[in-house]
């Protein structure tokens, strides 16, 4: 996110070509230390538009950050002219949907993000103030309060997702 901010500002001094393949890289090829840098996991990414359970730990929260981050990705390549980058991240933006439980509810809020199996379903007993640790199966450092009103990317569909009016 950092260099697509910098290059939308027009921070000079910087080779975007290199910054680009650099950012796409990320976006694309699973780090092998992945708790050091890049992104873990994205075979399950990819196949089923959220990180699986099975595949990962944090996989609520992660897969909420990688959205926002391939938002990032997808303006960085439409500035630069890449359209078919453009319109492969700004779809895989909105893999927040895949998570969102449209039936999980908690305090007259409709829907929530949960966590999947890679069979589609849904972890069982949803409990929107669960805040999970590292190894977590749901979400890090946060719960589904938090997480479910991270979409920067998507304002508009996280109010139409929440039972909210849209225009």
């Amino acid at each position: 996110m950092l260099l697509s901010d910098a290059y939308l500002k027009h921070v000079s001094g910087v080779d975007w070509e290199a910054a680009y393949q650099a950012v796409k890289h990320d976006a694309d090829v699973t780090s092998p230390q992945p708790l050091k840098q890049g992104r873990g996991d994205l075979d399950d990414w990819k196949q089923w538009g959220y990180l699986t359970i099975e595949g990962t730990n944090r996989p609520a929260s992660k897969s909420m950050e990688y959205a926002a981050d391939d938002y990032a990705v997808a303006l960085f390549a439409r500035g630069l002219g890449y359209q078919s980058d453009y319109t492969r991240y700004a779809e895989r933006a909105n893999n927040w949907k895949n998570l969102w439980d449209k039936d999980a509810s908690a305090h007259g809020f409709t829907g929530f993000v949960w966590s999947r199996h890679r069979d589609g379903s849904w972890k069982p007993d949803f409990d929107a103030m669960t805040t999970g640790t590292w190894g977590s199966d749901t979400f890090y450092e946060g719960n589904s309060w938090t997480y479910s009103t991270f979409v920067p990317q998507d304002i508009a569909g996280l109010i139409k997702a929440s039972g909210g009016l849209t225009r």
